[in-house]
């Protein structure tokens, strides 16, 4: 949004347990993660509004229900012309609805999110604004190269069990993929050693490589057949848009937030959530060669509609809009809170 001439401020309510993200970012952290609950809620009650009414913005975007309370409560006194957004970063359901109430637009990340709303009445006067989220397909990195020989299968995230990643769900379908293939799981997580004590007993600790948490997992990866994710939930998986900007091909479960990046036999294949066995089948294809990769100049090009530059100017040309809609003028500053 600076890029476009705007100013743009994060507040982080809570602040943030990794903050190398926010180098070169103009910010402002309310409390941090260490506080006591008391201590948090007096900085909200203080340090929030004065932060927020001393950047005075044109519009302020909330990215979870805590954000919006905050932004609701300080906008009736004074700042009663600014439009408040929401843009929450996962699946939307009834039980954000009390929150979302709050909001006078929304930003929506994926389609069901979208869905939900303008299906509701309850948000009939409220503007919905479908934006995903951004990823840099701009950038000029060189194709990751396919293997020649050798299958290689990775996975990047998390490494929880079950539950939202269900990574056992990839280490269960590599059990019953035959053939001559490799995987590489780059995470970390809770659930590590009980993942590698499931893929000894599944007698395939030796094909696989865990590589543990990395900075920038782009940077150093092998040759690479296809990506996987067996999430049973995702808001908006940018793991699949970072591989595919790259041309790797992607093996999805089809849960909600994946159908809107996922398009069948041009980047990539779905199956069903938690069918561990139609996993397999693909995998199992892939290796043999009977599942040949989409061209990976296509997958490339699948995901240019979610380039950091369209997603802000989507967003951009939302607010804007919203700004005008309540008599304002073209607007100078944004304001957001990304928890």
């Amino acid at each position: 949004m600076t890029r476009q001439g705007h100013e743009a401020k994060l507040f982080l309510i809570g602040g943030s347990q990794h903050e190398e993200w926010l180098a070169g970012l103009t910010h402002r952290s309310i409390g941090r993660p260490t506080d006591r609950r008391w201590h948090r809620h007096i900085k909200y009650a203080t340090l929030f509004p004065a932060s927020v009414l001393s950047f005075s913005p044109d519009v302020l975007i909330c990215a979870d229900g805590a954000a919006l309370r905050l932004a609701w409560l300080i906008r009736r006194p004074f700042l009663s012309a600014t439009p408040i957004g929401s843009w929450f970063h996962q699946l939307v359901s009834k039980s954000h609805d009390r929150s979302l109430r709050l909001a006078d637009f929304h930003l929506c990340i994926n389609g069901a999110n979208h869905a939900h709303l303008i299906d509701n009445a309850d948000f009939s006067q409220r503007k919905s604004y479908l934006v995903y989220n951004p990823v840099e397909t701009e950038h000029r990195e060189p194709l990751i190269a396919r293997p020649d020989e050798q299958a290689h299968f990775m996975y990047v995230g998390r490494l929880i069990y079950d539950g939202p990643k269900s990574v056992r769900e990839f280490i269960c379908a590599l059990g019953d993929v035959p053939g001559n293939w490799v995987a590489s799981i780059i995470g970390d997580g809770e659930d590590r050693e009980r993942l590698l004590a499931l893929a000894k007993e599944l007698s395939i600790n030796d094909r696989i490589i865990w590589a543990g948490w990395q900075d920038h997992p782009w940077e150093s990866v092998a040759p690479v057949s296809a990506l996987v994710l067996t999430s049973e939930s995702e808001g908006f998986p940018t793991v699949l848009t970072e591989a595919m900007s790259r041309g790797v091909t992607c093996v999805s479960s089809d849960c909600q937030g994946v159908l809107d990046i996922m398009q069948e036999g041009v980047n990539g294949w779905v199956y069903p959530v938690g069918n561990t066995g139609a996993l397999s089948d693909i995998l199992a294809e892939i290796v043999s060669g009977e599942r040949q990769l989409p061209d990976a100049a296509t997958v490339r090009a699948s995901v240019s509609r979610f380039a950091s530059g369209c997603v802000v100017r989507s967003i951009t040309n939302a607010c804007e809009a919203e700004v005008v809609r309540r008599g304002g003028t073209p607007m100078r500053a944004i304001g957001a809170n990304p928890r």
